[in-house]
């Protein structure tokens, strides 16, 4: 017979998920960067290259990797749902306290943009810039 683990127990457990899925998050940004910034290479090196052998791939790993942000953003948001049920009982709920006093914070406008919203810029940064070199391209704009 096996016995159910403790709330605080469960407590512990989610913590290390939203830790784990924050490094894989990271790790899985780390990898499209370094894709699209061995594509860049690939241009500044190679004079002959089609760069189209470079922009296409850019844009699928621009939308592939803007995906897996807002996933990883909505698993996060659901991790801490998680544990705002599980505190819900507490006398202490040091996450829900935490988020409180982190939005009740006096900051400049710049500084409420969420670090997710931030992170996105880059993808949709790289995949509005591979579409307007197309369209100038198209139109013969060089």
């Amino acid at each position: 017979m096996t016995e159910n683990p403790s709330k605080l127990d469960l407590y512990s457990i989610y913590v290390t998920t939203i830790i784990s899925n924050e490094t894989r998050r990271q790790q899985a940004s780390a990898i499209y960067l370094s894709l699209i910034s061995a594509g860049l290479a690939l241009m500044g090196s190679i004079k002959s290259i089609n760069i189209y052998y470079v922009i296409f791939p850019a844009i699928a790993i621009s939308v592939i990797w803007l995906l897996t942000i807002i996933y990883f953003r909505a698993l996060a948001q659901a991790k801490f749902k998680v544990i705002e049920e599980i505190e819900k009982d507490w006398e202490i709920k040091p996450f829900n306290f935490e988020w409180k006093y982190f939005k009740s914070q006096k900051r400049g406008a710049f500084f409420r943009v969420s670090l997710t919203y931030l992170e996105m810029s880059i993808p949709i940064i790289t995949f509005i810039c591979s579409i307007t070199y197309i369209l100038f391209d198209v139109i013969g704009c060089k």
